[in-house]
């Protein structure tokens, strides 16, 4: 499936090439624009994680994070539920979600998650990082100072940050 973008405007000029889009979302979010892989993997988790914990919790998709820390996009993000008031929005979160979760993009590096995780999301007090290897159909569970888990299959279970997931329903 291919996306098709198009223009109201007759100025073929003024039409943005794919390439200057990729460059654009990836200035935004700081980060490479996903696959169709990527975007299965975070319907997948997303939707296991609201089945599971969306009467506790509020799961979010690529909000923006503001923290004292340095500024990121996770590919999700699970925060306490809270009220919702619809005649007030928040472009950018300054407060650390619980847990964040990070899909690598084939175009991705993968130093730059950890660097993320490093300088970002555990110095704004985050206690776990999800990322997810979806060649390796894997997760990987990353804690400050302790020794990384990687979940192939069965039940992820993270301690730190209290959320399970069934690896059984996302790699399927």
């Amino acid at each position: 499936m291919e996306l098709v973008t198009t223009y109201s405007t007759t100025d073929a000029e003024a039409q943005p090439s794919p390439d200057s889009l990729e460059m654009q979302y990836e200035q935004e979010r700081g980060k490479p624009m996903p696959s169709k892989n990527h975007a299965i993997l975070q319907m997948e988790i997303g939707f296991e994680l609201k089945t599971q914990y969306g009467n506790q919790y509020d799961i979010f998709p690529e909000l923006s994070l503001d923290l004292t820390s340095g500024k990121a996009v996770p590919d999700l993000c699970i925060y306490e539920k809270t009220p919702r008031n619809w005649q007030v929005d928040v472009v950018k979160t300054k407060e650390a979600p619980l847990l964040a979760i990070e899909i690598l993009s084939p175009k991705q590096n993968f130093n730059d998650i950890v660097d993320k995780m490093n300088n970002i999301y555990f110095p704004a007090g985050m206690k776990s990082v999800w990322v997810v290897l979806p060649p390796a159909e894997s997760i990987m569970v990353f804690k400050p100072n302790e020794k990384t888990k990687t979940y192939n299959e069965g039940i992820l279970n993270d301690a730190a940050s209290g959320f399970e997931l069934n690896l059984d329903k996302i790699f399927i």
